[in-house]
């Protein structure tokens, strides 16, 4: 039986490297962004990377960050934890009606990629748990429904059926 190796909203894996982030001041959030044909700047890549100086590319003058022309955004990862992460993530669905200046709807380009970053710096067990989705599916989770299978409690159940 297996248990959980990644500290629940505190490890993340680096979506550049593969590597271990093995703390919050160690990570980055960043993205791409684009004009769609409104002039409206779409944003879309979302992901957790090695903040530069934590970077094991560092050592080699390198870093886990999109190249400065692809990047449209970035900001510490401990920014998108907790209510202030939620603020943030949520801002760039909608700002809200306080700031309705001429509200086109969301910022967002590729919502899937958008809401999977959005659970890996949310929800307790998501970011280990995922590794283990494939398998789950086809095992005994196949029938968990769209909101079952995201719980913290079965998320860890997962780990611990699955992980090795």
């Amino acid at each position: 039986m297996s248990v959980p190796k990644l500290l629940p909203l505190k490890q993340w894996r680096c979506d550049s490297c593969g590597e271990l982030i093995e703390k919050p001041q160690d990570g980055y959030v960043e993205w791409r962004d684009r004009k769609n044909s409104a002039g409206l700047y779409m944003n879309y890549g979302f992901r957790i990377v090695h903040h530069a100086p934590h970077s094991p590319r560092a050592a080699k003058g390198g870093n886990c960050y999109y190249s400065n022309e692809e990047r449209g955004g970035d900001l510490d990862l401990e920014a998108f934890l907790g209510y202030g992460g939620l603020i943030h993530m949520t801002s760039f669905i909608d700002a809200g009606k306080e700031f309705d200046r001429a509200y086109t709807g969301p910022s967002i380009d590729d919502l899937r990629n958008w809401t999977e970053t959005l659970r890996r710096l949310q929800i307790p067990y998501y970011e280990e748990a995922r590794g283990y989705f494939a398998e789950a599916r086809r095992g005994n989770w196949d029938d968990a429904n769209e909101v079952y299978f995201y719980v913290p409690e079965t998320l860890k159940k997962i780990i611990v059926e699955y992980g090795s």
